[in-house]
């Protein structure tokens, strides 16, 4: 297999430009003991896997993910048996969101200063303890539309630590060569529990109720708990010791703003967040009032755009070394996924949206995956935890699309609410592309 060159700027754009150089890992010692044959990935896009703790993580971040993507559809059907209020629902994803807004900078500072394995494992129990709430509340029938809000904005701030933290542990168990294959895997993981989270639960919620849900969520923050204790995570580098944390997070931002392509980066993965990527907590009232699938409708539209979302980023990890063009390829996936979305929202048949959200899913997930992979391999390690809160306060921008389009929907219908902002959503990213040429001329092949 051939070498694949990385070229791009450095970390900063006044200095020097850097040559990167991505090789598929050699054939090396016979594995020890908890190691996988290496023989056995070093060719294929599975090698990330044979790293111990990358195994740890990637599996605690997986069953984790099932029960968000679990909760999430339960949660959205909750909402709409309580309340019959799309705006509400609306809402409820605002409060979910808002605290990776406020806390995500937090939160990686902490990432960059102490045991990234601790932090981790503090904030999978609180997550543990705020999804057996919510199921408790269910199960007693207790539950009330604010204990909904409340819990939302919990359970979000507990996501608001986990995110960067784990973003910044996975350079630490993989080496550099297999950085973009592990983030591939990442995505791969995730994205296959939007298939089965979502499906499990339409089955489950018809069967026993939305409380198992929560419950499931609770025992996979558990897992995770047991899998991050388990992990062997080098000593966070600091570049400013002893600086207090409003100073860290000055240091953070200003080296991303010392950046053009940090920075353009940045802005590529905030607008389709900010006004497409809500369309999540809309899939509720496309299944119940536009499609009229029901619950198990719900569950299968979810799957399907897992699905594609796990196709595409495969994809990416087996082929995206080959886009020599990462920029306009961002581009023009970021537009795409504007342009699919709204021809999912005006789709009047079941069968039709199911393919045409499966599209969705699958361009969205390869434009996001490209995005942080060159992200991750752009940054340095002393800051590593700050510049990846501040990619995950890009997904707390959500909450600022969510409710408008919640209002949209109880106006306009859900068709109308989410095609638009779709098409807004494409249109402004084309505007971004030509306001910034560097991002558009940006080759960074992965």
């Amino acid at each position: 297999m051939s070498d694949v060159e990385l070229e791009g700027e450095s970390d900063v754009d006044s200095a020097p430009r850097r040559r990167f150089r991505l090789r598929r890992p050699q054939l090396r010692r016979p594995p020890g003991r908890g190691e996988w044959p290496r023989s056995l990935f070093t060719a294929g896009m599975l090698a990330s896997f044979a790293e111990r703790d990358y195994r740890y993580l990637w599996t605690g971040t997986v069953i984790t993910q099932m029960g968000q993507w679990m909760q999430q559809v339960a949660i959205g059907w909750l909402v709409l048996d309580l309340t019959d209020s799309p705006a509400f629902l609306g809402l409820v994803g605002f409060a979910r969101g808002l605290p990776m807004l406020f806390l995500a900078l937090p939160a990686g500072v902490l990432a960059d200063r102490v045991d990234r394995r601790k932090l981790l494992m503090v904030a999978q129990a609180a997550g543990a303890f705020v999804a057996v709430l919510l199921a408790a509340l269910v199960l007693f029938d207790w539950v009330k539309p604010w204990h909904i809000i409340v819990l939302s904005i919990l359970g979000g701030g507990v996501m608001a630590f986990i995110a960067p933290t784990r973003q910044a542990v996975v350079p630490g168990v993989v080496p550099r060569e297999l950085m973009a294959n592990a983030i591939a895997m990442n995505s791969a993981g995730q994205n296959a529990t939007r298939i089965v989270g979502p499906s499990l639960a339409g089955v489950l919620i018809s069967a026993v109720g939305t409380a198992i849900c929560f419950v499931a969520q609770a025992v996979g923050f558990v897992w995770a708990f047991i899998m991050s204790f388990q992990l062997r995570v080098p000593p966070v580098v600091q570049s400013r010791a002893k600086a207090s944390v409003r100073e860290n997070i000055s240091d953070g931002l200003g080296y991303i703003r010392g950046s053009m392509t940090l920075s353009g980066l940045m802005v590529m993965a905030a607008v389709p967040i900010l006004l497409a990527q809500p369309y999540m907590q809309m899939m509720p009232v496309f299944a119940r009032d536009v499609l009229d699938a029901g619950s198990a409708g719900l569950g299968l539209l979810m799957a399907a755009n897992g699905l594609g979302a796990l196709v595409g980023v495969l994809l990416y990890g087996a082929y995206g070394h080959r886009v020599r063009r990462q920029g306009q390829f961002q581009i023009v996936t970021a537009a795409g996924f504007g342009v699919l979305l709204a021809l999912f929202a005006v789709s009047p048949w079941f069968s039709l949206s199911l393919v045409l959200v499966a599209l969705t899913g699958g361009v969205s997930s390869v434009y996001m995956a490209a995005n942080n992979t060159i992200i991750q391999l752009t940054v340095d390690d002393a800051y590593r935890g700050r510049v990846m809160s501040v990619y995950m306060m890009t997904w707390g921008m959500m909450p600022f699309g969510t409710l408008p389009m919640g209002i949209l929907t109880g106006v306009f219908g859900a068709p109308a609410a989410v095609a638009g902002q779709a098409l807004f959503s494409s249109l402004v990213v084309l505007f971004v592309a030509y306001r910034l040429p560097r991002l558009r001329s940006l080759e960074q092949p992965v």
